[in-house]
């Protein structure tokens, strides 16, 4: 028996709903699930970045070393979509800090993250 892509992702959708049919439990569950994911997210994202900034450097010092045309070229383009995958890589995080501080006011995604403060005209 073939199984499609949509029933094998209904499964999933079932198991999910299931409870708050029976009104057995409410949808807690899933957002302990959506925090301990971003939990994850905190301490990969961090490394991921690093990883890809060293990557960007090393495609930088290659590209400064190249002689012929062909290694410039492609250092250029290595070097390209090195800064276009760490744009893209803070941008998403960016949103993703953003999102967490919309439905999860307590806690943020980078824990040792100071936001800055405006002084106030009562303190000065």
């Amino acid at each position: 028996m073939k199984h499609s892509l949509s029933s094998r992702a209904l499964v999933p959708l079932v198991l999910l709903v299931s409870p708050l049919c029976v009104h057995g439990q409410t949808f807690t569950y899933v957002k302990t699930l959506l925090q301990e994911f971003l939990k994850l997210l905190g301490v990969l994202v961090p490394i991921i970045t690093a990883l890809a900034l060293i990557m960007l450097m090393w495609s930088a010092v290659e590209l400064i070393r190249a002689g012929k045309d062909e290694a410039r070229t492609e250092g250029r383009k290595k070097v390209m979509w090195g800064v276009i995958a760490l744009f893209v890589l803070v941008s998403v995080w960016g949103i993703v800090v953003v999102l967490q501080g919309m439905f999860f006011t307590s806690g943020t995604a980078m824990p040792n993250a100071q936001t800055p403060k405006l002084p106030s005209a009562a303190s000065s």
